[in-house]
């Protein structure tokens, strides 16, 4: 959506991912990050600036906020495929 393309779900996908790297950071995104305007943060996004996984985070976890992260939407999980990961990283619940 920043790079002026059409919504689609898989938008919420990447947004999702932001929402998942917070619950295992513990912080707000980009806040290491000193951008004097919005739009600095917005191009160095575009250009693939992401903030770091913590080394505590799961390898499941980390792989799956990453794959949310991915450049091309198209590469970007499925919300049914979320769902089986987060399942098979925590089953019986």
């Amino acid at each position: 959506v920043i790079a002026g393309n059409e919504y689609t779900s898989k938008s919420d996908i990447y947004s999702f991912g932001i929402v998942l790297w917070e619950m295992v950071a513990q912080k707000e995104p980009f806040s290491d990050f000193k951008f004097k305007f919005a739009s600095e943060l917005e191009a160095e996004i575009l250009k693939g600036l992401r903030p770091p996984i913590p080394p505590h985070c799961p390898d499941v976890i980390r792989e799956l906020i990453t794959r949310c992260w991915s450049h091309e939407p198209l590469m970007r999980p499925s919300p049914t495929e979320i769902l089986n990961i987060l399942r098979a990283f925590n089953p019986g619940r």
